[in-house]
């Protein structure tokens, strides 16, 4: 599993418990010899999964699960929201899976959205002073009783060092104004990283008792280290853990790295990214990367990351049988990306590549009918509907038809319009085909029989096609809607995903640009002979005679569907 870089580990702390620390022995030996360094457990920065859903306004649905993904948007729009708009934009994401959060991380929700609701004048912005405040001063309240404990002990031990230490931390606890602005209390947090905070706390109390301990005073010492290790901590406190996240937004800890997807500027978004963690996108690999599977965008699905932390490094075949809804929810994934547009990426390589890791990755199962099904399913996929835009209608080739209708009225009066007009339409007909038919054939000419013979083959089958050939014999209505041009639109992506197919397997690919342009010669060209065709259709009457009036609207208009 690889996450995308939005939020970097908080260092790690690693000590043993003070049963375990006594039971190897003197305290002047054990606490000097604690392992204390901290470290960081950095994830690899790859930035494929919010490609997709931090770049653009509407977030993409989870490869996995089906359901939303965090994107930038949303997190932009969280701190404009108030009251109980701003607790369910929240909810929105909590709700896919609260279980992802741990229980402290839950609980501080809960505490934060009681000051939401109990402010709803404030937007998410605003909040975050006003909970910051709060949280810390029952935080504090919590943190002075462990603290007057200790020095009760720090008097039975007659240490003065203790007395003095504990003395100073409760300085760094002043009370802040609860109607503190945001600015100031950012600046605040930002003058004040000197402050000792729980760890420290706990490291320079452990220090002094290596320091000062004996087998006369090892109970006392003891209790203050159960003390001082019963401080409110994140891991265990909710409101510690608002105060550390907020903290750490407010100041821009570096341990927030979120340069990637630019946020790091705007303190309110590194709160809500923070702990919304596990509902922002990640790269997904479909082949595991711990098998060698490639930190590409062929290899990558975009997914939860507590969707992706799920799976971790389970083959993707037998996660697929474990989790069958998965296959739809792919399904619906790559339709979304493919309606949406996105344009980050290269949009065709990246859904014929994907298409061709999730084939392979399934092939020892591909005979189980659900897989065979989800395979099938695959191919029949239009994935360029993006880039087979149908050409914009040209006025220049409406003038043209225009023109061809006019003097085909004016060289015939009004007896015998309908005879002329009918010799216009079998002349389009017969003009259309013949031209359609020479750029094919003008296309098989350019290419070398033997260097390029499956795609040859490919262009003599569309020469000879029943559906070229026989097009112009269907029926009125039935022939109107066959050259609409939403008809006309999807001819051209189906063409191009057959072309797709047929030329994935060959040893010198074609480009995705070369497919895409011989879609355009093997398709429907707005011509004035097709323009003509629609309007004739269009205004033909029951009796099989033409309208002229509906005839000069239509070329007045200059639309035809």
């Amino acid at each position: 599993m690889r996450i995308s870089p939005l939020y970097i580990s908080a260092y790690k702390y690693s000590r043993t418990t003070i049963s375990d620390t006594i039971a190897q022995g003197p305290y002047n030996s054990n606490f000097q010899n604690r392992n204390t360094v901290p470290y960081l457990n950095l994830p690899t920065n790859i930035n494929f999964g919010y490609e997709f859903a931090l770049k653009k306004p509407k977030g993409i649905p989870c490869a996995y699960c089906g359901k939303p993904m965090l994107s930038k948007d949303d997190l932009q729009q969280i701190p404009t929201l108030k009251g109980q708009d701003l607790i369910d934009k929240i909810d929105s994401f909590v709700s896919q899976n609260p279980s992802v959060l741990s229980k402290q991380s839950n609980a501080a929700l809960m505490l934060f959205k009681a000051t939401v609701l109990s402010n709803s004048d404030k937007n998410g912005r605003e909040i975050l002073p006003i909970a910051y405040t709060r949280a810390r001063t029952r935080m504090l309240i919590k943190q002075s009783a462990v603290y007057s404990k200790v020095l009760e002990c720090a008097e039975k031990l007659d240490c003065k060092e203790l007395k003095d230490y504990i003395n100073k931390i409760k300085e760094q606890d002043n009370i802040i104004n609860p109607d503190i602005p945001f600015n100031e209390l950012a600046d605040f947090l930002k003058d004040k990283i000197h402050i000792e905070f729980r760890k420290e706390v706990i490291l320079n109390v452990m220090k002094l008792a290596g320091k000062y301990s004996t087998e006369s005073n090892i109970d006392i010492w003891t209790d203050v280290m159960k003390t001082i290790s019963s401080l409110p901590s994140s891991k265990s406190d909710p409101d510690a853990y608002l105060v550390k996240y907020i903290s750490k937004a407010l100041r821009k800890d570096p341990k927030l790295e979120n340069d990637y997807i630019s946020i790091k500027n705007d303190e309110a978004l590194l709160f809500y990214s923070t702990i919304l963690f596990p509902y922002l996108s990640s790269a997904e690999h479909v082949k595991p990367f711990s098998d060698n599977g490639e930190s590409d965008q062929s290899n990558y699905l975009a997914t939860h990351i507590w969707c992706n932390s799920k799976r971790q490094a389970t083959k993707f075949s037998d996660f697929v049988l474990a989790n069958p809804d998965v296959l739809d929810n792919i399904i619906n994934y790559l339709k979304y990306i493919n309606l949406n547009k996105y344009s980050r990426i290269n949009l065709n390589a990246y859904l014929r590549d994907i298409r061709k890791k999730l084939v392979s990755e399934l092939s020892e199962v591909a005979d189980i009918p659900l897989v065979a099904d989800f395979i099938k399913r695959l191919y029949t996929f239009n994935y360029l509907s993006a880039d087979v835009k149908y050409t914009p209608d040209d006025p220049a080739q409406k003038t043209k038809t225009a023109n061809m209708i006019e003097n085909c009225l004016s060289n015939s009066n009004s007896d015998n319009y309908n005879d002329a007009l009918n010799k216009l339409y079998a002349d389009c007909v017969t003009t259309y085909i013949n031209n359609y038919q020479r750029r094919i054939t003008n296309l098989i000419n350019h290419y070398d029989s033997k260097k390029h013979k499956t795609i040859l083959e490919f262009f003599y089958k569309m020469l000879n096609s029943p559906f070229i050939t026989t097009l112009f014999a269907q029926e009125d209505k039935m022939l109107n809607y066959t050259i609409s041009n939403s008809f006309l639109k999807n001819y051209r992506i189906n063409i191009t995903n057959s072309l797709y197919e047929i030329l994935s397997e060959e040893p010198d690919s074609y480009s995705d640009e070369q497919i895409v342009s011989f879609a355009r010669r093997l398709t429907f060209k707005k011509t004035p002979e097709l323009f003509c065709i629609k309007i004739l259709l269009n205004s033909k009457q029951s009796d099989g005679t033409y309208d002229i009036e509906k005839i000069r609207a239509l070329i007045k208009a200059g639309k035809v569907e």
